[in-house]
């Protein structure tokens, strides 16, 4: 870039890789003369000696795998490999909206799970640069779930082997194919841990229970069942039991990060949201974090009203993972915490795109929903997949009293109150934050890794 007269790169985009002795290439001559100007000496350097025009060093700045990548394209503009990799140079380079359009282009000649993951990342980067146009962002983000949705059943679809399509299921979403795809791959202590997992991360953990159950007939590591075991129970509103079963387990290298994950997760059922922080945040700084971590990292710091660092770990667990509907609702609760409702009702459909029928994203819907009718329709599918957690129950008895729905209400209520009267003390139909409150904390979901 500032090279002295006789050296330095062609500034004219033209690929050359000589020198010109400042001439300027072929093509900035032909344009000199069509502009009336001489092709010579002075017009492609300053007039005082020895100096390059200011504007000659661009092509020579830019990063070398961007401008590997732009030659690329120039030399195979119709392959989408080459695309691809301007996407990704783009994106290295804080280019949103150009990475949209080259990973769009690759997307368009060569659809592949890496194409759309990385048009998914160009996505996200524009949707979370957006801080005065909520409009745009939602759309930025609807296509980039849209855009790892479809990366992801071609993924499935190139599934070679029973663990493979197991695994591709569990990133879809599709949390109980998953863990039949699981145990269809083979009755190993490491499969039942698997099903196990995906069973605690859809709210089942009834099922997942048994599978704990299994894993110790094969004898698995005894640290992992007895923290999945721990959530569980924690899901069952039994926090005093999950919390000294985990303190019952002995620490190890390989099953630290585990056992902090499980504590946090029972910390937060607890309202104990400092001692999550306490717990996550050296692991988080010594760089052992997931998208589970961010999650609730992202619960915990709403929870102590740091809201701006909760937004920094929801973006950045929709970076590691767009299809993470546990962040999306997360979201959603946080937002309608703070009386958000229009915002909050967004949330929740992004994170119904991902998983439609699960209980703790149709009660987020169901506090949203403007139609009352709907309200109750919503609530009550929410109970239909979850009918031994109370706090479905609870949020179906807001929904009631709302539509006008006084008695039905009150025996929901009650049904729920006998369930668990350790958590759910209420007598009468709550009211809409109480209800939002309830159904935040007690169906929170479990957040582990997928893997």
């Amino acid at each position: 870039g500032g090279s002295k007269l006789g050296g330095g790169a062609c500034d004219h985009r033209c690929g050359h890789r000589r020198r010109h002795r400042g001439r300027g290439c072929g093509a900035a001559r032909r344009g000199d003369r069509r502009r009336g100007r001489s092709g010579g000496r002075r017009a492609a350097t300053d007039p005082r000696p020895g100096r390059v025009l200011a504007r000659q060093p661009r092509c020579a700045a830019l990063p070398p795998a961007l401008k590997a990548a732009r030659r690329a394209v120039h030399l195979l503009s119709n392959d989408g490999q080459a695309h691809h990799l301007l996407a990704q140079a783009w994106l290295g380079t804080a280019q949103w909206e150009k990475a949209v359009t080259s990973a769009e282009q690759a997307v368009r000649l060569l659809p592949s799970p890496e194409t759309y993951g990385t048009l998914a990342q160009a996505y996200l980067r524009v949707a979370f640069a957006q801080m005065v146009d909520p409009e745009k962002r939602f759309s930025s983000l609807r296509t980039a779930i849209e855009s790892a949705l479809r990366g992801g059943e071609l993924r499935l679809a190139q599934a070679k082997t029973p663990i493979e399509k197991a695994r591709a299921l569990a990133r879809l979403g599709r949390l109980e194919e998953a863990a039949t795809a699981y145990l269809q791959a083979g009755g190993t202590a490491e499969n039942f841990l698997a099903a196990a997992r995906c069973y605690l991360l859809a709210g089942r953990w009834q099922d997942a229970e048994r599978m704990c159950n299994l894993a110790e007939g094969r004898s698995a590591d005894k640290v992992v069942v007895g923290a999945y075991r721990a959530l569980a129970r924690s899901q069952r509103g039994k926090i005093s039991d999950a919390r000294a079963m985990l303190e019952r387990l002995e620490e190890t290298e390989a099953t630290g990060t585990l056992l902090a994950l499980a504590k946090a997760n029972v910390s937060l059922r607890e309202m104990k949201a400092s001692e999550t922080l306490r717990t996550l945040l050296p692991l988080h700084e010594q760089g052992q974090t997931s998208d589970a971590m961010e999650v609730l990292l992202a619960a915990a710091f709403a929870e102590t009203r740091e809201f701006p660092r909760a937004e920094d770990h929801f973006r950045e667990a929709l970076l590691r993972n767009p299809l993470s509907w546990q962040a999306l609702a997360q979201k959603g609760f946080e937002t309608l915490a703070v009386g958000s409702i229009t915002t909050a009702s967004r949330y929740f459909d992004l994170a119904a795109r991902i998983r439609p029928n699960d209980a703790w994203v149709l009660c987020g819907q169901s506090l949203c929903a403007g139609d009352k009718r709907r309200a109750v329709e919503l609530a009550q599918k929410a109970v239909k997949q979850a009918p031994t957690d109370p706090w479905t129950l609870v949020v179906l008895s807001y929904a009631q009293s709302r539509a006008g729905q006084i008695d039905e209400a009150l025996r929901t209520i009650e049904r729920a109150r006998n369930m668990d009267r350790e958590n759910i003390d209420i007598a009468s139909p709550p009211d809409a934050r109480r209800a939002g409150q309830i159904a935040r904390i007690l169906g929170r979901r479990v957040m582990l890794p997928l893997e």
